[in-house]
């Protein structure tokens, strides 16, 4: 604990920031960008042994990654159900290319 001013010492203040890392803020954006689910919704569903984020604290992450997102939300997230199935195929049709370019016969090596 650092001393303060007057010579007391202080105590740390608030609670921890939470342990977001790469794997959460890609399910984060991956929900948001393809769901129509709320923030606490959204929040359910990333909660696990020793991780709960607030509402506010998943807002914090997702205007860090997606600029504009308090004026133009609407642009991020599907406007229907099939959009966001368009969204979701379009995901999965280029994992699927991906995978097949980078594994060829048991090798890793790229399809030109």
């Amino acid at each position: 604990m650092a001393p303060t001013k007057s010579g007391g010492i202080s105590k740390p203040g608030g609670i921890p920031r939470l342990a977001w890392n790469a794997s959460r803020n890609r399910k984060l954006i991956r929900l948001y960008l393809l769901t129509n689910i709320t923030p606490g919704e959204i929040q359910w569903v990333l909660s696990s042994d020793g991780f709960k984020p607030s509402e506010r604290s998943i807002q914090a992450q997702i205007s860090t990654f997606l600029p504009n997102c308090k004026k133009d939300w609407r642009q991020y997230r599907p406007s229907s159900l099939a959009q966001a199935k368009t969204r979701l195929a379009n995901l999965k049709d280029r994992e699927r290319i991906k995978s097949r370019n980078t594994y060829v016969n048991g090798q890793n090596s790229r399809l030109n």
